[in-house]
């Protein structure tokens, strides 16, 4: 029984994945708190100094970051094959902790968990 629920999770998030809209790093912010395959030429990989989380820049560098993939510590990626290709990155599209929503500054992010997230362009 477990191993049918289990093959049948898979096939729904696979075909969520699948109804998911392909949009570029300009139109995440249009999506918040829904599911969107978040596709751009990753510029930049950083690390914070003190929890080492991650942060893919995707399409513009850190602070003018438009869209970014956060990477937590905890999760076991290697990111640097990632570096100056285009990537696609599946998940649900969250106002990142730097938006600043008074002043309309938008910055979306998508929480990376799982390395089956990421896809090359």
């Amino acid at each position: 029984m477990r191993a049918i629920l289990t093959i049948v999770g898979l096939l729904f998030a696979e075909s969520v994945f699948a109804l998911s809209p392909n949009i570029n790093s300009n139109q995440a912010k249009l999506y918040i708190d829904q599911n969107a395959n978040v596709c751009g030429k990753v510029v930049r990989i950083g690390s914070h100094h003190k929890s080492h989380d991650k942060f893919i820049n995707i399409d513009s560098f850190y602070p003018n970051e438009i869209f970014y993939f956060y990477v937590p510590s905890t999760t076991n990626i290697n990111l640097n094959k990632y570096l100056n290709k285009n990537i696609c990155g599946f998940g649900k599209v969250k106002h990142s902790p730097r938006s600043d929503i008074k002043n309309n500054r938008i910055i979306p992010q998508i929480i990376i968990t799982n390395e089956s997230q990421i896809s090359f362009q």
